[in-house]
């Protein structure tokens, strides 16, 4: 295993090191997130702020009590399927555009090949 995490973007260049993101498949650049439109980002902040909402109420006392234990697991689950589908919006973001554009692809999107 390498060192280093490779950007999202297969055409960008740029790494982080591993020990930084332990647990990530890959990073965003500064440079790569900027070019992103600004529906993800704001969706990206939107979900980031209510995952911090979330860790800090269930760290509460209060908050803590069995009955909710299954309400907090459902809304932990709905929150990582955001997150993902989040991860795979901005992935098809940077790889859609690998397939020329024109008749020839459209012709093998509906099936009909030379």
């Amino acid at each position: 295993m390498t060192d280093r995490i490779s950007c999202i973007n297969p055409s960008c260049r740029r790494t982080a090191p591993r020990e930084k993101f332990p647990d990530s498949r890959y990073i965003i650049c500064r440079g790569c997130w900027n070019k992103l439109p600004s529906r993800i980002k704001d969706r990206w902040n939107a979900i980031k702020t209510r995952r911090r909402i979330f860790d800090r109420l269930v760290r509460k006392p209060k908050f803590t009590v069995d009955v909710r234990l299954e309400q907090w697991r459902r809304i932990d689950r709905r929150m990582t399927i955001a997150e993902s589908a989040l991860d795979a919006s901005i992935l098809h973001f940077f790889t859609a555009g690998e397939s020329p554009a024109g008749l020839e692809s459209f012709m093998k999107e509906i099936g009909i090949d030379r």
